[in-house]
């Protein structure tokens, strides 16, 4: 951990951490010894485990395809628990039943076919969303 961001208290007995990350997340062990003979050592561990909501590892960048084009939007957040996405078109949930060839991959990318202005032009957000919020 870098220095900066923890701090220790209480004659040693208690590690602070500020700006917990993802990356903070792990086991910590605690190790003690005894002055008394140098022989009593104890040790006891804690794991941490960091929650949050979605931060896009991926941005969505404007893209023009050409008609008859294909297109593949990625759409990528870190989050824990993992994030559950949607795709909105012009600030509607984007209901790909009803938009011919828009389908949404298992891994949460977008994907147009046969590109046509009159079906597939507008604007296209992706929404990351778990228990501790939404991106």
């Amino acid at each position: 951990l870098p220095t900066d961001r923890i701090r220790f208290s209480n004659f040693n007995r208690e590690l602070h951490i500020r700006d917990v990350t993802m990356d903070d997340a792990g086991t910590y062990v605690c190790e003690v010894h005894s002055n008394v003979n140098n022989t009593q050592h104890v040790t006891a561990s804690i794991t941490l485990d960091v929650m949050s909501a979605p931060e896009f590892t991926t941005a969505l960048d404007n893209q023009l395809v050409e008609k008859g084009g294909n297109l593949t939007w990625p759409c990528k957040a870190e989050a824990k628990p993992r994030a559950d996405y949607t795709w909105h078109k012009d600030a509607l949930p984007l209901n790909t039943h009803r938009i011919s060839d828009v389908m949404v991959g298992s891994n949460n990318d977008l994907h147009i076919s046969n590109a046509d202005a009159s079906l597939h032009n507008g604007m296209y957000e992706c929404v990351a969303t778990n228990q501790h919020g939404m991106t």
